[in-house]
């Protein structure tokens, strides 16, 4: 195995086919709408034809409630959110009772935190045009020492508890799988199947976090980096590396944020419309103890801009009601949403590097369109500087700044731009 960064370098060849894509005119691709909840779309048809979107209580509330998980709901509509894309509230670890299973061996609530049950829930949230997403996990339930519920040995009857409740979206992890010393394909593989037997449709993201991050012994096969291989054939999104941050609002997270991209550009071969690389959520400003964010303003833009460059699902792992209008507002940002729900769903990939950052491409939909991310890692403020012909463009190339969401005029050869530390420019190349 090999650090995310080195991976990313090791697999140059295969980034070379893509960029052998940016070279050639896109053909345009049929965009087609999500299927409403509860309507299954047309055989082999994907439930998520671009990335999904939405918000996860992990990162933001740790063990949920309830009442939490409303007032989030709300907020997601009277706030745009909602409007903008962000459309399923997912429940992580902790929507679950302590004994996570009844005497008859059905998962249950947890009666203090949901006292009005999962199905009044989903309910509530389809009522309000939302989807609503639940987790579980594939291995051994362990009484608790690795996870909180496990869904081993219950895979059908879960699937269609889940089915039951009319959940949208599953998140199935493997900690105790890694616990037990488990392959994750085969669970996920078998899990997957038990989904797909319900006959509701029901995305499902694979979250298999285990890399040497962990300090744990174990196989090629059980790593976290293994995922591509397996994940396009089994769910629609697949998880390419370990969590970005801690649980907790953490210092001196930005590094994590760049692991975690960069593992996941290591294999952009392996998207298509329907099945995505997943490198974990989005975590904009998470206030610390002492209120200061855990990401700046900037940092937590660069990571949604390079989100949507590699075409990933943006999920909101924050608590959208701590955060600043402004950042709201990035989030909401229609252009850089645009380019994460491009209908051709091509990963955006590395065509340039220097010491200071990288430049990146991503093939849009309609001939000559190209969006570019100029990432500068660094820790001062840097003028760089992207060339057209390394994302395939010839002639004349009008530019537009997604993030200013205003033209920058028409340019030939090349266009050169000032990016603060830590932070993009997002840019709109059409050219010929």
């Amino acid at each position: 195995m090999t650090t995310p960064r080195a991976a990313t370098a090791g697999t140059a060849a295969t980034a070379a086919l893509l960029v052998a894509a940016v070279l050639a005119p896109a053909v345009p691709a049929a965009a087609s709408a999500p299927a409403p909840s509860g309507h299954r779309p047309a055989p082999g048809a994907p439930l998520a034809p671009t990335p999904y979107m939405g918000w996860n209580t992990y990162f933001g509330l740790g063990a949920p409630t309830e009442k939490d998980v409303r007032s989030v709901a709300d907020f997601l509509v009277d706030s745009g959110l909602k409007k903008s894309g962000y459309d399923i509230v997912w429940l992580d670890g902790g929507w679950q009772a302590d004994t996570p299973r009844d005497s008859a061996g059905r998962l249950t609530a947890h009666a203090g935190r949901f006292p009005s049950g999962i199905p009044a829930l989903v309910d509530h949230l389809h009522r309000m045009g939302l989807k609503a997403g639940i987790y579980t996990d594939a291995g051994t339930y362990d009484d608790g020492k690795s996870c909180g519920l496990g869904s081993r040995g219950h895979y059908a009857e879960d699937a269609q508890q889940f089915a039951d409740w009319k959940v949208d979206a599953i998140k199935v992890d493997f900690l105790c799988g890694i616990a037990e010393k488990a392959d994750p394909e085969p669970a996920f593989k078998e899990f997957g199947e038990a989904v797909r037997a319900t006959g509701r449709p029901m995305l499902l993201n694979l979250c298999n976090p285990l890399t040497d991050d962990w300090g744990v012994p174990h196989t090629p096969a059980q790593d976290a980096h293994n995922s591509y291989r397996f994940g396009p054939g089994l769910a629609d999104s697949w998880r390419t590396g370990t969590d970005v941050a801690f649980g907790t609002p953490s210092e001196n997270q930005w590094p994590n944020v760049l692991r975690n991209m960069d593992a996941n550009m290591a294999h952009p071969e392996a998207q298509s419309p329907g099945h995505y690389n997943d490198p974990d959520y989005l975590i904009p400003m998470r206030p610390m103890k002492d209120g200061t964010p855990e990401l700046t303003a900037e940092e937590s833009t660069t990571q949604l801009v390079m989100w949507a460059l590699m075409g990933s699902p943006l999920v909101i792992g924050s608590d959208p009601r701590t955060l600043p209008q402004a950042m709201i507002d990035t989030l909401r940002n229609p252009e850089i949403i645009g380019v994460d729900q491009d209908p051709l769903a091509v990963q955006g990939v590395r065509v340039a590097s220097d010491a200071t950052g990288d430049v990146y491409s991503k093939v849009l939909d309609g001939a000559g369109h190209r969006a570019a991310a100029l990432l500068n890692r660094s820790d001062r403020t840097a003028k760089l500087t992207v060339r057209f012909a390394d994302a395939g463009l010839t002639g004349p190339v009008h530019v537009r700044d997604l993030r200013a969401r205003a033209d920058r005029g028409v340019h030939s050869g090349s266009y050169t731009v000032e990016v603060p530390a830590h932070g993009t420019a997002f840019l709109k190349l059409d050219g010929e």
